[in-house]
């Protein structure tokens, strides 16, 4: 008996894993912080899918079939709690569903997310959440945080980019709310660090400030440790004569004395720039004669500048050794040089005449 053999080929659409990304802010979540937000986004989500959160690490399994019951798996629970609080927000269906982690978790783990619609089984999505030690990580700067001063802060993490964002905050405030001390500017980064300038002519001497990052601008983190903004004891300067364009004027700093303020040294340097200048930025400013610029020659002297004026107004600037140039007092003014003019009398002079 001879049969015919034939094949049957049946055609199916695959359709991709619905949601098809999983993001979250910041992309590390940070042990000990609540609030993050973890956005899905794909096509067809609706308010009626279900989503559960679980411990990589746990065993739990999302997968089922259309022979399998509906599973409901165990979640993670944040140990030492037995449960663990996220809202849900179907505000942006059908391509976002967002999820707010109410408390924070206290340990290193991976969560995964299973998600089932409506029409469809459950699953677990490709992507996890990363649950890790702080990032940033730390943050240093290029010299000692002085009142007045403008260090250079560099943080060090993973996923830094050109829309961070920094700021210092007084310890009465938290990171995400309260008043802020100052914005930090941003300078440069790549992936695992970024630098940011931080003006502190604002800060308290000898207080200690919360510095703090965000990951494009949508989600503040603290990062360890407190920044301590140390004092500047060179409070003033004393220019001794009327200062006027044409004449020289000398600019000295009596608050220099190393006995009663060890952190000053001979390494210590001052300059004078601009009236509208930085101290940070500017270079120190041309004189008809003298300097701009002075070190200090001995322990028992400090800096002493004498230069001729011929601007309209100058900046005092001070730098300690171990840290950076602040601006000192106020700008100082000068006046238009006097006598503006003299007359010659008799306007032709003679040999042997008397002139006035």
């Amino acid at each position: 008996v001879q049969s015919n053999v034939f094949a049957a080929v049946l055609q199916a659409d695959v359709n991709p894993e619905q949601p098809r990304t999983l993001a979250t802010l910041p992309r590390i979540v940070p042990i000990d912080v609540s609030g993050v937000l973890i956005e899905l986004n794909g096509t067809n989500l609706k308010n009626t899918d279900d989503i559960f959160i679980i411990d990589m690490a746990s065993g739990q399994t999302c997968f089922e079939t259309c022979r399998t019951a509906l599973i409901s798996p165990s979640e993670f629970t944040n140990p030492p709690s037995t449960t663990f609080g996220y809202s849900l927000d179907f505000s942006l269906v059908p391509t976002s569903v967002r999820v707010t982690l109410n408390e924070a978790i206290h340990q290193e783990v991976i969560l995964g997310v299973c998600y089932r619609q409506e029409d469809s089984n459950l699953h677990r999505l490709r992507d996890t959440i990363r649950v890790g030690p702080p990032n940033p990580q730390n943050w240093t700067t290029n010299f000692v945080p002085r009142v007045g001063t403008q260090p250079t802060i560099t943080f060090a993490g993973e996923g830094l980019s050109s829309l961070d964002t920094s700021k210092l905050v007084p310890l009465t405030s938290t990171c995400s709310s309260g008043p802020v001390t100052t914005t930090n500017a941003y300078v440069t980064s790549n992936t695992t660090t970024s630098d940011f300038t931080s003006n502190l002519e604002g800060t308290t001497a000898n207080t200690q400030y919360r510095v703090c990052y965000s990951f494009g601008g949508n989600w503040w983190v603290e990062v360890a440790p407190l920044m301590t903004v140390f004092p500047n004891p060179i409070a003033s300067y004393t220019p001794p004569n009327t200062r006027m364009i044409g004449r020289a004027t000398e600019v000295t700093f009596p608050d220099f004395n190393i006995t009663t303020h060890p952190e000053l040294s001979t390494a210590d340097e001052a300059k004078v720039v601009c009236g509208t200048c930085s101290c940070f930025t500017s270079t120190a400013i041309a004189t008809p004669y003298g300097s701009t610029t002075s070190s200090v020659p001995t322990a028992a002297v400090g800096p002493f500048i004498r230069m001729g004026l011929n601007e309209s107004a100058y900046t005092v600037c001070y730098r300690i050794s171990d840290s950076g140039f602040a601006k000192i007092g106020a700008s100082f003014s000068t006046v238009a040089t006097q006598p503006a003019a003299a007359t010659l009398v008799p306007a032709t002079a003679f040999k042997g005449q008397r002139l006035q």
